[in-house]
């Protein structure tokens, strides 16, 4: 009785399960396309089924209207037809209809290697995304497009694959051969059609999470964005939840509570230092240049590191090896042309890209208008200035440029060698004369400033086998950053001048060598690598105020990893390991373990959490200056002089498909030690006395991140919100927590993009609530070398005020059209549509007397206002 009682409940729950699957449907028609019938029946009924819409176009099926079930009406509909269906998983896939011989019986739980390729240029698509239809199974291509997929459940089953930015493609497991690995060429979604052909636009993924905490962005949407006169790759980054995007410069990205120096930027396997042009303005990284970048932030894999907060990998272009194709573009303030041709018939490509300003010959007003505000507000010894530095024979010399080149070379025995050069320069000489309102002071300023990376990338990688690939990458990297300044300033109400010398120079070069092997057998992904990495700091500073030093550090890091991302089932994936570094600076070896979790509950729910601890031997210092154009100085770990970082943190968020929306939520907490600020920022020294000393201290941050992304349509964007707060605690301030200078509580940004046949319309809101500075109490007199005495002010507690909250609306139409064999594209921004007066800093200086006592008054030094601009760029 209790046995009929189970098998009773059971076939019951079959049946149920059955006919969830199999419902009973209504069609009606006569002579109706398949293709046609089974999308009015997938929609009507929400029925997963995969199919070649092409090859079932020509299958005409009627129904007269009565209620039949699916499955029966499809039986029904495929007989005498050449085709078959099976039910996979929940999911209908119909394929041709094959004799069954001992040939080709079904195979199970297959494996599929291959590589997946841009249908245009043939170059590799780096990390794309595999998912077999209807099951939680999946994986990713590595860096050079090749993928092994295992655990197939049938030769039978139907696989998407993706990648940002292209149009989805569905592949079935039967098209794959034993003896060849397997091409699959995406289109990009952005490539244009002829005007005669009219359809709907192809549906692709612009932000897309890979896993806990790994996201990537579609590098196309740089060219359409609202931009203040270049497209840039690194403000896509910035509208991301967990980066700071309410900023105005494309190197402050601050990720999770980290600084600006806590982010590793790698370039095809070498280090870019300094990420920007124009103070920040826009990103040395050219967009055309660019395939893929990928954000690690928080919690990520072993085999990366380095950095406190985040690891930014950018993946250049390999060159077109199908056609040479050429684009130019020309902005408000640069011009740039890019090249790519195959070479040595198609098993290499050629990629050149150079961008290079006019602003040293041609000052247009959008140029003049940005130079005004990043630089003569910044450096005025009292209220903003009218009128500008522009004007007779005051005007600035300003240039600069990046150049950036790449070969790739594929053999017939699957290597791949490439060779990248990267070379980005900004330079600036100014030589003006200005005064501040009240006529009180007058300011001489001559003044000259180099600043650029240099990068070389060789790689070597080899596919040994479906399921073993290996990576040999040789990188070199500097940085160089040289400020010389003579200027003067004249007090008319004294009738007293004081004049500034200063010479600082910063030079980083660092080579490293590293190997990376990565190998899948069965559920496991086993990856392990090892790196040496050399860097070499010179820091060199000269002033009229008697400083005269040179430092010069050298020490080495070799790293050692290994990690295995093992599918413990279906549903649960757990990435584990650790990564070893020995540091010459402090002669012993540092830890960092790390575990990333991932429980797919439904196809439509999944779980992450992550855990784990990274180390930073190489420092950034941020000195307080009264000047913009402060030389960056950066140092390495020692003891005694320099604390190394180190972040332990933990995050867990769900990921929650929506259908139309998708909805990702995170929260992490992070705790530091070494955590360092310019003692100038924090105490007000008494009078006569200066001090370069750095505070040392730890640091804590936490915060929860929210993401709502739609992709699909004519209409599609994302609105990302963040909550987080960041600290740190110093023994020479009492151990009270004081906010970072980058603390921001609140931050909403929100990326919108309308779509039509002709024309592109974006849209993007960034709102961040106000970031924390410090007020002044009052001002004191310091001693000069030549026995007069200049006023400073006094501050008060450090970062105990806020400024007030920033909020801005940009803007953009593109339209493209088709000249000849090619493209054009034209192109309006508008940025700060509404002019907010957002505030960058608060300036305090001394002003005036009453009863012979010095007085404290403060200007806002603001971001940009209203900026529109104007780009053009043709491609054939």
């Amino acid at each position: 009785m209790v046995h009929a009682f189970v098998f009773g409940v059971v076939l019951c729950a079959a049946i149920v399960v059955h006919a969830q699957n199999n419902p009973e449907v209504v069609f009606e028609g006569n002579g109706v396309p398949l293709d046609r019938a089974l999308l009015e029946l997938r929609k009507a009924y929400d029925i997963a089924v995969v199919y070649d819409s092409r090859a079932l176009r020509s299958i005409k099926v009627s129904a007269d209207g009565t209620p039949i079930a699916f499955e029966a009406l499809l039986a029904r509909w495929l007989t005498d037809s050449g085709y078959t269906y099976e039910l996979l998983e929940e999911t209908y896939i119909i394929r041709k209809r094959k004799p069954m011989t001992e040939q080709n019986r079904p195979e199970f739980n297959v494996a599929l290697h291959g590589r997946v390729v841009d249908e245009v240029s043939g170059e590799g698509l780096p990390f794309a995304t595999l998912t077999v239809m209807g099951t939680y199974r999946g994986a990713i291509s590595n860096e050079r497009g090749w993928f092994y997929l295992t655990d197939v459940p049938a030769d039978t089953s139907a696989i998407t694959v993706s990648y940002v930015g292209y149009v989805p493609r569905t592949i079935r497991a039967a098209d794959a051969n034993d003896a060849a690995p397997m091409r699959v060429e995406l289109q990009p979604a952005r490539a244009l059609l002829p005007i005669a052909v009219v359809r709907e636009a192809p549906t692709s993924r612009i932000v897309q999470a890979l896993s806990p905490s790994l996201v990537t962005v579609d590098n196309g949407l740089s060219e359409y964005l609202p931009n203040t006169g270049e497209p840039d790759p690194i403000r896509n980054l910035q509208l991301l939840p967990g980066v700071s995007g309410a900023l105005e410069n494309s190197a402050n990205l601050h990720i999770r509570g980290g600084a600006a120096d806590e982010n590793l930027v790698l370039y095809d396997g070498f280090t870019i230092y300094h990420l920007d042009h124009f103070y920040g303005l826009f990103s040395a990284l050219n967009n055309n240049a660019i395939q893929n970048i990928r954000l690690h932030k928080g919690v990520f894999e072993p085999m990366y590191g380095g950095r406190g907060a985040s690891v930014i990998e950018v993946t250049g272009k390999q060159g077109n090896r199908k056609n040479p194709l050429v684009k130019t573009d020309v902005s408000m303030l640069s011009a740039a042309v890019h090249l790519e041709a195959p070479i040595l018939g198609n098993r290499a490509g050629l990629m050149l890209s150079a961008r290079r300003s006019f602003t040293d010959v041609l000052f247009t007003p959008v140029y003049q208008n940005l130079f005004n505000n990043l630089y003569g507000n910044a450096t005025a010894g009292g209220p903003p200035i009218e009128g500008g530095t522009f004007g007779g024979d005051q005007a600035p010399d300003f240039n600069f440029y990046d150049l950036t080149a790449k070969v790739a070379w594929e053999s017939e025995s699957n290597d791949q060698f490439s060779f990248t050069v990267y070379s980005g320069r900004d330079r600036l000489n100014m030589q003006f004369l200005e005064r501040t309102r009240d006529n009180r002071f007058m300011f001489e300023y001559n003044d000259r400033s180099r600043w650029g990376n240099t990068g070389v990338g060789a790689r070597w990688a080899r596919q040994w086998d479906e399921a073993t690939h290996g990576t040999l990458t040789i990188g070199y990297s500097t940085f160089q950053s040289e400020l010389f300044g003579f200027d003067r300033r004249t007090n008319a109400f004294l009738g007293t001048q004081d004049t500034l010398f200063f010479d600082r120079d910063t030079e980083i070069s660092d080579l490293s060598l590293r190997y990376d092997f990565s190998h899948q057998r069965g559920r496991h992904a086993f990856k392990f690598g090892t790196a040496n990495t050399a860097h070499r700091v010179e820091n060199s500073r000269i002033d009229s105020e008697g400083i005269n030093d040179r430092d010069i550090a050298a020490e080495s890091t070799l790293t050692l990893y290994v990690q295995d991302t093992y599918k413990v089932n279906q549903q649960l994936e757990v990435t584990a390991g650790v990564r070893t570094n020995y540091y010459t600076g402090f002669d012993r070896f540092f830890h960092e373990p790390r575990l990333l979790l991932q429980y797919r509950a439904t196809q439509k729910l999944t779980l992450h959490s992550a855990v784990g601890r990274t180390w930073q031997f190489i420092r950034n210092v941020r000195r307080q200056d009264l000047f913009l154009n402060t030389a960056d100085e950066w140092r390495l770990a020692a003891d005694g002089a320099l604390p190394a970082l180190v972040n332990d943190q933990l995050s867990a968020g769900v990921s929650i498909d929506l259908g139309i929306v998708k909805a990702d939520v995170e929260g992490y907490v992070r705790t530091s030690s070494g955590s360092i600020e310019d003692a100038l920022r924090f105490i007000a020294f008494e009078q006569g006395s200066f001090t370069d000393d750095l505070l040392t201290g730890t640091g804590s941050a936490y915060g929860a991140e929210f993401l709502l992304r739609k992709e699909a349509g004519k209409h599609a964007g994302w609105i990302a919100y963040t909550w987080s707060k960041a600290g740190a605690r110093f023994v020479e301030l009492d151990n009270r927590e004081v906010p970072a200078y980058f603390d921001r509580r609140h931050e909403v940004n929100a990326a919108y993009a309308f779509t039509t046949p002709k024309y592109r319309f974006n849209a993007v809101f960034v709102y961040g609530s106000g970031l924390p500075f410090t007020t002044a109490n009052g001002v004191y007199n310091v001693p000069l070398p030549n026995g007069e005495t200049r006023p400073l002010v006094a501050f008060s507690s450090l970062n105990a005020a806020r400024l007030p909250d920033y909020h801005r609306l940009d803007v953009s139409v593109t339209r493209t059209f088709i000249v000849g064999n090619g493209r054009a594209l034209a192109g309006l921004s508008l940025y700060n549509v509404y002019n907010r007066q957002n505030v960058r800093n608060r300036y305090f200086f001394s002003s005036g007397t009453v009863e012979n006592e010095l007085l404290v008054d403060f200007s806002d030094i603001q971001f940009l206002g209203f900026v529109p601009s104007v780009r053009l760029a043709f491609e054939w």
